[in-house]
This record gives C-alpha cells, structure tokens and sequence, in this order.
C-alpha cells in the first residue's frame, strides 16, 4: 500500500471523469507488467463497491449515479496517493472519508439548481459551522468580529459574506424566467434533497455508528471521533489532537489503539446490525 501512496503521488488530479482500470491496462501491455500500476488496479476494482455504496446515499440530489461512481473513484486514488499506514487506520476507512468528500464537492459545484463557485461554497459552509458554534456558546448571535476570530480572517471578508456581496439562485427557475429575489447565499433553502431510501439509509448508518461509540469511554469516543472526522468533521492528527485534549500526541495514540481495539470488539458482537447497512 505504501507503494501505491508513492506511486499515486504523481498521479495528476483532473483524471478523466470514468476510470476503467482494467480496459485501460490491458490496451498497454507496458503498464500491464508494473506491478505497482497492477496493484492500483487491483485497490481500486476491489473498493468499487464501496464507492457504489456512497454514491447510492446521494442519488436525486442532482447528479447521475454514474457521475458519482466516477467522481468517488477519484477521491478512492486521492486516498491512495495520501495513505499513511503508519498512523494504523484501515485503508477501507480512510478512503471513505475521501470518497464521500469528492461526491460532496461534485454536488456542490455540479448540480445543476445551484450556481456557487466552489470556493464560495466551502466558506459558506464554513461560516454556517461557525455561526452554529458560536451562537451555542454564547447563547447569542455573534457578531462579525467574533466569526472573523473564529474563522480565521477579517471583519470585511465576514461582512460580505453576511450581507450578501455573492448571491445565488436556482438556475431552473431563472431559465423559466422566475428568478428568486437576490438574497445572501446563507439564507437560501438547501434544495437537494435526497431520496426516502438514501434519507433512511444515512440515518439507520449514523445511528448505528453512535450506538457503537456510546460504548466506549467518553475520552476515547471523542479521539476517535477527531481522528477519522466523524460527523462531517474534518480528520485530525494524533498532534491536533492532542493540543485540544491537552495531553501528549503519544497518549493519543495509545488511547486510539485501545478504542479501536474496543471496536473491533463491539463490531463482532453486533455483525447482525451491520449485514442491512452494508448491502449494495
């Protein structure tokens, strides 16, 4: 696996939108004998499944399913290229963090009813998390300065975010002459929304992952929550995760191997719950 991060490194990251690994080796018999090359194949044929699964959770929310298999194929090789197996995580894991993250980027940027660059997308939803945040901390809505702290940046670059300098609408009702009056991009409705059987799969899937951690210790619950970025989160490192626990990046480690070890454990006890939740 080590090879193939090495290798997948110096893959270029706009890959064409359909992967067909198999076909694609076999029309050049000089990539056909590089076993690295081999074993990429060999990764991405044995996850497609996988990224069938995810990509099933967002069907109707405006791309083809097709699409999504491709685009999480990719986020499955931008796992590759980033894998460490010495911070001790499954591989099948780590790229489902990836996979789903491309999927989502490919909604947010693709679907046809909304027009919002990308990057506005990813500070919009950062400024949602951090309104969020702050108003259940404070107990009030924050004020510009506070989500500047929050985030990172300056008043200006809040204000214009919160006073509606970037602005969207659905791109089918202005095609039918109806646009939406301009309002700031935060206010707008989300308007994808998935399937009864995509609604109920993520919430049967998230129930169960709850349920599972409930059992373990509360400390070792929340590392492994930050390590493999649980709940829309972002993954964390033993180290970031240590300066918010306040103890060393090495007790971390010790403390994810028990939880883990924990897991395992729970997972084998309870195989009859997860048969329904790993059906493709």
């Amino acid at each position: 696996m080590q090879a193939i991060a090495t290798t997948a490194q110096s893959l270029p990251t706009d890959l064409l939108p359909a992967p067909q690994p198999e076909a694609f080796l076999q029309g050049n018999n000089h990539l056909n004998q590089d076993p690295v090359l081999r074993e990429l194949d060999t990764v991405v044929r044995t996850h497609t499944p996988l990224v069938k699964h995810l990509a099933r959770r967002f069907a109707g929310y405006g791309l083809p399913l097709a699409d999504l298999v491709s685009e999480g194929t990719l986020g499955l090789l931008t796992a590759a290229r980033k894998y460490d197996p010495g911070r001790g995580a499954q591989f099948s894991t780590y790229a489902g963090y990836w996979i789903d993250h491309r999927m989502r980027r490919a909604l947010d940027c693709q679907a046809p009813t909304i027009r919002i660059p990308c990057g506005t997308v990813d500070r919009i939803r950062a400024l949602r998390q951090a309104r969020a945040d702050l108003r259940n901390q404070l107990g009030r809505e924050p004020s510009a300065q506070e989500l500047a702290d929050k985030l990172k940046t300056d008043v200006p670059a809040v204000k214009r975010l919160l006073h509606g300098d970037v602005r969207a609408y659905s791109f089918s009702d202005a095609q039918d002459g109806h646009t939406e009056g301009e309002r700031p991009v935060y206010d707008l409705p989300d308007t994808r929304q998935p399937s009864p059987a995509a609604a109920a799969m993520e919430r049967d899937s998230r129930a169960f992952m709850h349920r599972t951690l409930d059992q373990l210790p509360e400390r070792e619950a929340t590392i492994v929550t930050m390590y493999f970025g649980i709940d829309d989160t972002a993954p964390q490192t033993h180290v970031e995760i240590s300066r918010q626990l306040g103890v060393s990046a090495e007790r971390v480690r010790q403390l994810l191997k028990r939880a883990l070890q924990r897991l395992r454990a729970v997972l084998l006890d309870q195989r009859h719950e997860l048969a329904p939740l790993l059906a493709c």
